[in-house]
């Protein structure tokens, strides 16, 4: 998705959709990563108001979040998911127990190709530092907001919002 972002050619085809679907499915996916590395995954997103989005996308940002939160994690650590609601918009939080993100690195962690070291990483997957520049445009593009916080040593939260289906 990188080079149709940067060339302004990403297809977005915006419709209904259930979040709690997306993340089960993501979910289903990632089980067997969270397993691996002994972290717990807890969905507490019951049935939230649909979104106006792209499926697929959606899909690739929860599914960015979810691997970083489980990458960045600690043994034996969590990630979980909960959503608040407006009338206009969405908000879902994706919150691990992992290591965290130092102040000085927070503000540039959706830059591309920022990385902020591979050492934190569970595992021997490596990173490029563009899964969260990706997921920021997709965010941006179907009209939402991204946003991080972290405490250094405890974890992080990641929280996008989408806008509400009011149809």
């Amino acid at each position: 998705n990188t080079a149709r972002i940067e060339q302004g050619v990403l297809s977005i085809k915006t419709e209904r959709v259930y979040l709690s679907q997306s993340i089960r499915e993501v979910f289903d996916e990632l089980t067997h990563l969270a397993q691996a590395h002994n972290i717990r995954m807890v969905n507490a997103i019951e049935n939230p108001p649909p979104v106006l989005a792209d499926p697929a996308l959606v899909k690739e940002v929860f599914s960015n979040l979810i691997t970083n939160a489980i990458r960045y994690n600690v043994p034996d650590g969590s990630v979980t998911i909960t959503e608040r609601h407006t009338d206009a918009a969405v908000a879902v939080n994706i919150t691990d127990t992992g290591q965290g993100i130092p102040p000085d690195k927070l503000t540039d962690i959706f830059q591309k190709f920022h990385k902020i070291s591979e050492k934190r990483a569970l595992g021997k997957e490596r990173s490029v530092g563009l899964g969260l520049y990706i997921t920021k445009e997709l965010v941006t593009r179907m009209g939402g907001t991204i946003r991080a916080t972290s405490e250094f040593g405890k974890g992080s939260t990641f929280t996008f919002t989408l806008p509400r289906d009011t149809a």
